[in-house]
């Protein structure tokens, strides 16, 4: 377990990262990536995004990038314009059932169903 001081700490760090650098885009991003950028030892990054989040690593690159793909096709219907698996693959899913998988988890719909709608606004 972490103190609330480097909870909070890591939490700053990594956000920040994301919010800056996105890399959660690139497929077969890894914690020992996440290790790399922000120095944070892995074993520390596992139970960070365990304690604060209750998920694993890929759950959590996951929902970072449901969430980009979220933001991406509100803001500029291009991006409504795009299939599914282009979408995924642009968001960094290895494969479609990942990409189907996450956004199930995240959204309780599937992608055709989330995405869809946002076509309809």
């Amino acid at each position: 377990t972490l103190t609330v001081e480097q909870g909070q700490a890591f939490k700053t760090i990594i956000e920040k990262h994301f919010q800056d650098n996105s890399p959660f885009l690139k497929s077969g991003y890894t914690i020992s990536d996440l290790y790399k950028e922000t120095g944070i030892p892995t074993y520390q990054l596992s139970a960070f995004i365990n304690q604060e989040y209750a998920k694993n690593f890929n759950e959590f690159i996951n929902e970072y990038r449901v969430v980009h793909l979220d933001n991406l096709t509100r803001q500029s219907s291009e991006y409504r314009q795009y299939t599914l698996e282009a979408l995924g693959r642009m968001a960094g899913f290895r494969s479609r059932t990942a990409f189907i998988a996450a956004v199930k988890k995240k959204t309780n719909k599937t992608p055709s169903e989330f995405f869809g709608k946002l076509g309809e606004q």
